[in-house]
């Protein structure tokens, strides 16, 4: 299994770069103390560091989903907002709230699917249109031509980029091994992309008794999983 960011999408998108994590042999089952502080941490910090929805990164998304049409920010400025409305993070699983926390702290969009729920290889491309999606929750809506998302060989895994996850990939307490992705565009650094998948990486190998491995994507090209 691979994941692939196509030539389309990082010729249409200049300064394209993900990094990517890779999880093995996770127990995703418990929901330790330590996640909720680091949770409040994380909340913390943003309100603190954060004024207003302006942080550089969230801007250079908003620039980026003009390009295909899409209203609204990333998944990261939905965390953040929510923070800066004095909103707790939600609550759903240890890995999904770990992939948040860390997402809000450094106002980077964050996402990821179950590995052993892909059907051959990810990859990140232009939707034609009209491909059926089932978003967490199992609302079925269709793609809009020109979009960005992530897809695997038989299905769309996220729309909007990184905006709404499908149901059928989603992390659970069952999940085992999993693959997350930090999405960097425009001006956000290479350095800021590193530090937030090296975070994570950190953060699931401590508290995720698993094997965490961090890689990292320019432009087109593409890595094993």
């Amino acid at each position: 299994m691979k994941f692939a960011i196509s030539r389309e999408v990082a010729r249409k998108y200049p300064g394209l770069k993900i990094g990517i994590v890779v999880v093995k042999r996770l127990d995703n089952s418990d929901y330790p103390d330590s996640i909720r502080l680091l949770k409040q941490n994380a909340e913390e910090y943003t309100k603190f560091n954060f004024r207003g929805l302006v942080h550089p990164h969230l801007l250079a998304w908003r620039e980026a989903y003009k390009k295909f049409g899409c209203d609204g920010g990333c998944s990261a400025e939905w965390l953040v907002k929510r923070i800066l409305e004095k909103k707790a993070l939600p609550k759903i699983n240890k890995l999904v709230d770990i992939y948040n926390l860390v997402s809000a702290k450094n106002a980077m969009p964050i996402g990821g699917q179950d590995l052993d729920r892909i059907c051959g290889d990810i990859v990140l491309r232009i939707s034609p249109g009209g491909e059926r999606f089932v978003g967490i929750g199992g609302k079925e809506e269709k793609t809009t031509p020109g979009e960005v998302v992530y897809a695997d060989d038989e299905k769309v895994l996220c729309r909007n980029w990184n905006q709404k996850d499908c149901d059928a990939a989603k992390f659970t307490k069952e999940t085992k091994k999993a693959v997350l992705f930090v999405d960097g565009i425009g001006g956000i650094s290479e350095e800021a992309v590193k530090k937030t998948a090296k975070d994570l990486e950190s953060i699931i190998t401590e508290y995720g008794n698993g094997v965490a491995t961090s890689y990292f994507l320019v432009g087109a090209n593409s890595v094993s999983l």
